[in-house]
């Protein structure tokens, strides 16, 4: 193979020496993944100046042996796997089309070159076709009520920050209004201490009291002029 967009020989199998140096192959993409039931689509483009090319799709099947052209099986073309050619400036492209693709067209296609003088013909690199499943949903929803779980869950959301937090501003306004009542009441008592106290009652104690604490004692300044006698040491 030759040509900047061309593969090398080493990666296309053993082909006529004519369609080596002849024939260019564009490069492919490696893989192409499709979700099961859709469609999928693999191309070939070459470019050559020798008249007389045919180009058909092979298949070779995950395990089934050694990648080689004897072990190509050709792709069966129906309703639903179609085969179209056309023209990409100076390229020849092959399209092979699979709808309603399956797990079974799960392959490496590769397309296969050859004229009226080849025995052997020359194969792409090919492309890995991988058909995926999706998971299914279990339960199928509208956008209508998509939006209105969305909804649901922020006001749970918001009440789960909002409701805490009351609760914790309730409990510090309680714990602050006993703090300010027991304060409140304590002053009360203290202002009250002798509020039970008699008054009459309170001035006859302070008389005795005097009696008894200046009782035995004499004003000197009274006892002038009268007779002091004063014991001998």
């Amino acid at each position: 193979l030759t040509g900047g967009p061309s593969v090398s020989p080493a990666l296309c199998a053993v082909g006529g020496a004519f369609l080596h140096n002849e024939v260019d192959l564009q490069v492919e993409p490696p893989s192409v993944r499709v979700e099961r039931l859709q469609t999928a689509t693999v191309t070939c483009c070459y470019k050559s100046a020798r008249a007389g090319l045919s180009a058909r799709w092979e298949g070779l099947a995950p395990g089934a042996g050694n990648r080689t052209a004897s072990r190509q099986r050709n792709v069966t073309l129906d309703d639903r796997v179609t085969r179209a050619e056309g023209r990409k400036g100076n390229w020849t492209c092959v399209t092979l089309t699979i709808r309603q693709a399956t797990e079974d067209d799960t392959q490496l296609y590769r397309c296969s070159l050859r004229d009226n003088t080849s025995s052997t013909p020359l194969l792409s690199p090919g492309t890995y076709l991988k058909i995926y499943n999706t998971s299914e949903k279990l339960i199928n929803l509208s956008e209508r009520t998509k939006n209105h779980l969305i909804v649901l869950q922020a006001v749970i959301l918001m009440l789960c920050v909002l409701l805490p937090g009351t609760a914790l501003l309730c409990k510090a306004k309680q714990q602050s209004e006993k703090s300010l009542d027991f304060k409140k009441k304590r002053r009360e008592e203290e202002e009250n201490i002798y509020e039970g106290l008699n008054l009459d009652e309170c001035s006859m104690y302070h008389d005795i009291s005097r009696s008894k604490v200046h009782g035995p004692y004499e004003d000197v300044a009274n006892l002038r002029g009268s007779d002091i006698q004063l014991e001998k040491p």
